[in-house]
């Protein structure tokens, strides 16, 4: 549809194409003031003062058609002619003066003259990439760089034109003045004569147009309303299961329990704890697998350490349990309700019906849609910095339920991957063009529009929109399910990681102490006077022997039944006595 668009721009000087191509401009001269004149009262104009030409009731000025101007009657800039002293320019009557004969090329042709060998302080806006803009500095000093559809487009002018571009940086009061809008900086400039022509890819508005010259349209685009898709679209409900974390943090919860299912394994093994060292190490790595994962799903560790290390282990691994838990249950909570409260946007009427539906849009675009759609005025909400990016994190954040953007250049953002699970909706709002700005009333629109129209004719502008709006090898838009903004990531877990870290360093220092000191004392002896199972290593240190405990508990177990038995015969020995006589 832009394509089509392009192509109407040539009606803008439909009798250029009338010229000779083998000239680059026609020869013709306007008849100047003194014979223009004369040429007028020959058709019955009278002179009345230095100020008025009578003709036909109405007054001209006296100087009418002898220069290149816009004058009464027409919208475009015109002179008289002498038609048999012009070669190969199209002409043709005047609509005031039906006899005489006026021509538009004249004046386009002459304006472009003027305009050679000049140099043009040009503002270039850098801060966004688009397909507008592509060059990062100086763009109009090195053509090596493919600049951008802009860009291209007004080297072409300058080359036809054989003037010279200069870029110019923004200054630093327009920025400040407009913070997070180098358009409406650049605007300032050319306001403040800081700069002659801005570049690129400003919007021709009509408040704009009170202040500056504007081109003829480089692209004629318009407005449409770009939504998220809904939660059908965003996958099955297994998949918004796992929303709430990122991928990151959910690969470093897989990995820190498997760390954490190893040391338990390493530090509680011979321990008499959780594990059977007669079994083996692969069954007992089981068992550390299924308590580690299980403590995720009930919420608590379920390990039942002996070891100091493994009691630090635990203690710090239950904290990484608790809080994960707790940050999974809210977010996933608070996503599911934000999902549901969100209202269905296809149009500019559901928005509009929507008491509680909020529109984002640059504060440039404010005055058209309040003067379109009244009702929108005390829920738009813009961003503090124009740009897509900005304006595209508000509708992330849900701070607005639809985004105004310009169709073109938003549709080529989707088709590059930019902005994924979002939809351009409804009709086209209202038409926006996009333009060269120049000075007010500095002449340089009117050759930059002929120059433009040249290009229409040769299909320049209609190659480079292929170029950078339909660029081949475009990556599509993956699913983006929900922005990072709103998913519990790595650095929130981050403090309690560190914590689980510390713990973990400390059960492993603990747990090869522990290996050394046994290393360090093979032998034991029997400590005079002390019972047999409490051993003294030869540096005094008492510990338990395990095979000595076990004897032990073995010969009381012996001396418990054998006094059961002995009770319970006696027991029964009672039992069978004859009662006492009285």
């Amino acid at each position: 549809m832009l394509l089509v668009r392009l192509l109407f721009l040539s009606l803008f000087f439909c009798t250029a194409h009338a010229a000779s191509e083998s000239d680059e401009f026609a020869t013709c001269q306007c008849l100047g003031l003194s014979k223009a004149q004369t040429t007028l009262e020959s058709v019955g104009a009278t002179k009345v003062n230095d100020s008025c030409l009578l003709f036909k009731n109405i007054c001209y000025p006296p100087e009418y058609g002898s220069a290149c101007k816009e004058w009464p009657g027409h919208q475009k800039l015109f002179c008289l002619i002498d038609y048999q002293a012009c070669t190969g320019v199209p002409f043709g009557p005047s609509s005031v003066f039906p006899t005489l004969n006026i021509s538009y090329l004249t004046c386009l042709q002459n304006s472009v003259k003027a305009i050679k060998s000049k140099q043009l302080r040009t503002g270039y806006i850098t801060k966004f990439s688009d397909p507008y803009v592509k060059a990062e500095a100086y763009p109009f000093e090195d053509d090596a760089e493919p600049g951008g559809y802009s860009v291209d487009l007004l080297r072409w002018i300058r080359n036809r034109g054989n003037f010279t571009l200069v870029t110019t940086e923004l200054s630093e009061t327009s920025m400040a003045a407009f913070p997070g809008n180098p358009w409406s900086a650049c605007i300032n400039d050319l306001i403040q004569d800081n700069v002659d022509l801005c570049c690129c890819n400003l919007w021709d508005t009509v408040s704009r147009r009170m202040v500056v010259d504007f081109s003829v349209p480089l692209v004629s685009n318009y407005f449409q309303l770009l939504t998220l898709l809904q939660d059908g679209s965003r996958g099955s409900q297994f998949v918004a299961l796992f929303r709430p974390f990122t991928t990151g943090l959910w690969v470093t919860v897989l990995i820190t329990t498997l760390v954490f299912m190893v040391l338990m394994l390493i530090v509680e093994r011979d321990a008499d704890s959780d594990f059977d060292p007669s079994v083996g190490w692969a069954q007992n790595t089981f068992h550390s697998f299924y308590l580690s994962f299980n403590s995720l799903f009930a919420g608590g560790t379920l390990f039942t350490p002996r070891t100091i290390p493994g009691k630090i282990l635990t203690l710090c691994f239950g904290m990484f349990v608790l809080v994960l838990v707790a940050s999974f249950t809210a977010n996933l909570a608070a996503q599911l309700t934000a999902s549901n409260l969100k209202p269905s946007i296809d149009s500019i009427s559901a928005l509009i019906e929507n008491p509680d539906a909020k529109l984002c849009a640059p504060d440039i675009a404010v005055e058209g849609i309040v003067g379109l759609y009244p009702p929108l005025k005390e829920r738009i909400v813009q961003p503090l910095h124009h740009g897509n990016v900005q304006e595209m994190e508000l509708l992330w954040q849900g701070k607005c339920d639809a985004l105004w953007a310009e169709s073109a250049a938003m549709q080529y953002e989707i088709a590059q991957g930019l902005h994924c699970n979002t939809t351009l909706v409804g009709q086209a709002l209202s038409p926006i063009s996009v333009a060269f700005a120049v000075q007010k009333d500095s002449g340089y629109a009117t050759p930059l529009s002929y120059l433009t129209q040249q290009a229409v004719s040769e299909g320049i502008p209609q190659t480079l929109f292929t170029d950078y709006f339909r660029p081949e090898g475009a990556i599509g838009c993956g699913k983006k399910e929900v922005a990072d903004e709103e998913k519990f990531g790595v650095a929130s877990m981050s403090g309690v990681l560190l914590f689980l870290g510390i713990g973990a360093v400390l059960a492993v220092v603990g747990h090869i102490g522990k290996l050394i000191w046994k290393r360090s004392h093979p032998t034991a002896k029997v400590s005079p006077g002390a019972s047999e199972t409490t051993l003294v290593s030869p540096q005094g240190s008492r510990y338990v022997d395990d095979n000595k405990t076990t004897e032990m508990l073995e010969d009381l177990q012996a001396k418990v039944d054998l006094l059961v038995h002995e009770l319970t015969v006696r027991n029964k020995a009672s039992l069978t006595k004859s009662p006492p006589e009285h």
